[in-house]
């Protein structure tokens, strides 16, 4: 049979008497123990956020949930960066210390924290926002690049997979330009993309369009071709004649003005 425990004494948890050897929870000179109180005292709200986790500890956290470019990592640690700056030395701890909070993403929440585009010159007098030495970041995100941690082309594969399924070329390359990628990277992932790009516009147009089956007049047409150019399978090329095409092959239709072709006649 389990023991049974009196409801104000759960199993692993000492009474104040046998803690002190009193039932009154008091030592033996008679005054209350402090050490009671110190031993289920709550931990300290701000030492649960982890407000103090340095910002190696922070980007480490960050690229293990998923991958960052370096642009964008420094625009996530920058109001960090600036808060840190305005403390005393004495209380903040040095990059290299690992020690990470209960949790990152509520201390975001709870102090409104939010990104802020890397800047130059005077636009934080400009904006009134304290500025800080942005040497020191770099030389972190230099620091994580050496030890792994960051990789811009990483990151160029790891959005060319989450984005090729819904995306053309256009509205990816856009999305990495974004991000801070440089135009090697941006090119490097154009050339994998180029040869599976009808494929995809296939895809996509069967996803959104495909009950409604293939468009009978130029205004349906000029709605579908739309839809696609803004998931950036657009600009010179526009998708021309879907006809029944069951080989979930396009045929392209080069657009030398700025109207939609009728390539539904």
């Amino acid at each position: 049979m389990r023991p049974k425990y009196p409801k104000n004494n759960p199993p692993g948890v000492l009474r104040a008497s046998e803690l002190t050897g009193d039932e009154s929870g008091q030592n033996k000179a008679g005054n209350p123990d402090p050490s009671l109180n110190e031993r289920h005292k709550p931990l300290d709200k701000k030492a649960r956020k982890g407000s103090d986790i340095s910002l190696k500890a922070r980007a480490v956290r960050y690229l293990s949930i998923r991958e960052y470019s370096r642009d964008e990592l420094f625009r996530k640690l920058s109001p960090y960066a600036r808060k840190m700056s305005l403390k005393p030395q004495s209380d903040t701890r040095q990059d290299g210390d690992l020690e990470v909070g209960a949790s990152i993403r509520d201390e975001d929440a709870r102090t409104g924290m939010t990104e802020v585009v890397r800047s130059t010159g005077d636009s934080d007098s400009d904006s009134g926002e304290h500025p800080f030495d942005s040497t020191v970041l770099d030389a972190l995100l230099d620091e994580l690049e050496r030890e792994g941690w960051q990789s811009d082309a990483r990151f160029a594969h790891a959005l060319e997979h989450s984005h090729r399924g819904r995306f053309g070329s256009r509205r990816i390359a856009y999305s990495m330009r974004e991000r801070g990628l440089d135009d090697e990277l941006i090119r490097e992932s154009l050339d994998r993309l180029k040869d599976s790009e009808p494929q995809r516009a296939w895809q996509v147009w069967r996803k959104r369009f495909g009950q409604k089956g293939l468009p009978t007049d130029s205004r349906e047409y000029a709605r579908q071709a739309r839809f696609l150019a803004s998931r950036g399978f657009g600009g010179m090329l526009l998708p021309g004649s879907f006809r029944g095409d069951t080989s979930q092959t396009l045929t392209w239709t080069v657009i030398r003005t700025s109207r939609l072709v009728d390539a539904c006649q």
